[in-house]
């Protein structure tokens, strides 16, 4: 889904990699649409989120959350484009 036909190599700051890691758990987990514009993701399952983040054992789950809904909306737009 996220995956780039190119291998590319980017660099993750260490205070970014509880998000980055909850990102990539969630990754069968978007919200899709498929109505009169087309196919669109919609989001992330925020249910699976909250399942995800408690299995993880993330202790500032608000922190991390707000971290995925930037990098959700981010994708989004890849995701989205037309």
């Amino acid at each position: 889904m996220l995956e780039s036909s190119s291998a590319e190599c980017f660099e993750i700051w260490p205070e970014n990699w509880q998000t980055w890691n909850v990102f990539c758990s969630m990754r069968t987990q978007w919200l899709r649409s498929n109505g009169m514009s087309g196919d669109r993701y919609l989001g992330l399952n925020y249910v699976a989120l909250e399942s995800v983040m408690r299995m993880l054992k993330i202790r500032n789950q608000d922190e991390i959350f707000n971290g995925i809904r930037v990098m959700e909306s981010a994708a989004m737009e890849v995701l989205n484009h037309e």
